[in-house]
């Protein structure tokens, strides 16, 4: 688990205001959190689906997760103001997003897709780890 712990901490370390320490094992309790929900999730009769950068690029039909633009339906942002004029390019993924499909009979699994919780992403890169304590 340590070692998926700093995989997962490498590439967030200029978003932690943290002790490297103390935020592993707040990851290491989120982790833990999300494979209690993944195994209640998998007992519902409606499907739902956590959905990270890749999910979210194949959700609005892109061809690389690499290229995500900001989708107001689908996205909230925490760092960076969303533009009404252009697309702007994800940074970074808080947290992902969950959607549904399916009734709880079981019933409707072609139908239209539910956006339960949208996504929280970063449009831009924080200057410091200073700048984070305010957002």
């Amino acid at each position: 688990m340590s070692r998926t712990l700093d995989d997962i901490f490498d590439p967030l370390e200029a978003w932690s205001t943290l002790p490297k320490a103390q935020s592993c094992r707040l990851l290491q309790k989120v982790l833990e959190d999300i494979v209690r929900l993944d195994l209640q999730m998998r007992q519902q009769k409606a499907y739902f689906q956590v959905c990270g950068p890749k999910e979210v690029a194949t959700f609005l039909r892109l061809t690389s997760p690499n290229d995500v633009l900001y989708d107001a339906q689908s996205m909230e942002s925490r760092w960076g103001l969303p533009s009404e004029r252009e697309k702007q390019r994800v940074e970074l993924f808080i947290t992902p997003m969950l959607v549904k499909r399916g009734s709880a009979d079981g019933q409707d699994y072609g139908g239209p897709t539910i956006v339960l919780e949208k996504a929280g992403v970063d449009l831009k890169r924080p200057k410091s780890k200073r700048s984070l304590l305010v957002v």
